[in-house]
């Protein structure tokens, strides 16, 4: 059963990740949803991932119980509140770098990974 993952930013990262494993060339992935605020991205994901959910909100993907991990590409000064959230939703993190520009942020976001058992941010 693969991991179905969602995207949450649809930049020139996001959208690297997204063509890769929409098209199969990350074994064990789906590509279940995309976010951006951006409503022109809604298009896109339309045309280019059929079949893939798009949310305008990230919380509204953070909120679905068919996404199993997300990854986040957005700017890195929204890493850690997005991060946070999706531990919290029980979603598997993976983030683009830094995780954080601030090295007081990284313990309390290693220690709530940890104690839900998402050990691998």
């Amino acid at each position: 059963m693969p991991i179905k993952v969602g995207i949450v930013g649809l930049g020139l990262q996001g959208s690297k990740y997204a063509s890769l494993i929409y098209d199969g060339q990350v074994k064990g992935m789906e590509l279940t949803a995309i976010s951006s605020r951006s409503c022109d991205k809604r298009d896109y994901v339309q045309e280019h991932f059929t079949e893939v959910l798009f949310y305008q909100d990230y919380r509204d993907l953070l909120q679905d119980d068919a996404i199993d991990a997300v990854i986040i590409c957005v700017p890195h000064f929204q890493h850690v509140e997005m991060t946070t959230e999706a531990l919290l939703h029980n979603k598997h993190v993976l983030v683009e770098k830094p995780l954080s520009v601030h090295t007081k942020e990284l313990e309390p976001l290693r220690q709530l990974a940890e104690d839900i058992l998402r050990t691998h941010l």
